[in-house]
């Protein structure tokens, strides 16, 4: 993965009211951390993160006042409205594999399905460990050769050479179910008398 290039500015004023003000101006408030090293508050460009996220990029060459830095994304905490509130980014050595997560993209329809059965995708993100600059920017995923009953799990994928697996091999990327069964429910409008007895009149007594 090639890094992403941006250029953050340092922030001198902290807290819910200077991050809102930076939001207003078309920045996003982030921090920087990691390495042994005092965490730095910085503002980046809300338009560079924009492109950031659409490259799916994760790693990033940030040049900060006058030193540039090595990071990875790692976390963006998100509004109910989907705005981006804050990002997080941790310092890494280049020579030095980091633990991270990628995204899916599943290739072909399951053969399964063809025939009339459910795709579940259980996870979108895979976590892998590699060299920074080894990190691929998504991981193809084929299902055509899933069938009904089928299950795929994280240690059934192929990955690319110099990647490994690094979360829990067990966990299930996706399934392909039978096609579920509609059960008919029949509705008794008439009652039916039993045998031997006679309807009931109305006005008349039993007696």
């Amino acid at each position: 993965m090639k890094a992403e290039k941006m250029v953050a500015e340092l922030r001198e004023k902290l807290g819910s009211s200077a991050s809102r003000q930076l939001r207003q101006s078309g920045k996003v408030p982030a921090v920087i951390y990691g390495l042994g090293q005092d965490s730095v508050s910085v503002a980046l460009d809300a338009g560079a993160v924009e492109t950031m996220l659409r490259h799916h990029a994760r790693l990033v060459d940030m040049t900060v006042g006058e030193a540039e830095e090595t990071v990875l994304l790692k976390d963006i905490d998100y509004s109910p409205f989907d705005e981006i509130y804050h990002i997080d980014f941790h310092r890494i050595d280049a020579n030095k594999p980091v633990s991270t997560f990628v995204e899916l993209e599943f290739m072909g329809t399951p053969k399964g399905v063809l025939s009339g059965g459910i795709l579940e995708q259980h996870r979108t993100d895979l976590e892998i460990e590699c060299l920074p600059r080894t990190i691929p920017a998504k991981i193809e995923v084929e299902i055509g050769h899933l069938d009904q009953h089928d299950i795929l799990h994280a240690s059934d994928l192929k990955l690319p050479e110099g990647i490994t697996l690094s979360g829990d091999p067990t966990h299930v990327i996706c399934d392909v179910l039978p096609p579920k069964k509609i059960e008919e429910v029949v509705e008794d409008d008439a009652v039916v008398p039993l045998e031997g007895a006679e309807p009931a009149v109305s006005g008349e007594s039993s007696d």
